[in-house]
């Protein structure tokens, strides 16, 4: 259960920096088993 309280906080956190990316969270046997964040780190203006 932390892990999944952290995961919200990370979440909130990224949300307030106006993240550009995607969360890539796996699960194994029901617990969070690894977390992986992607961002855009080139973005174009149209």
């Amino acid at each position: 259960m932390e892990k999944l309280a952290r995961i919200l906080n990370m979440i909130k956190a990224l949300k307030d920096k106006k993240f550009t990316g995607y969360i890539k969270i796996n699960f194994a046997r029901g617990t969070v088993d690894k977390v992986e964040k992607f961002e855009e780190i080139l973005k174009k203006d149209k």
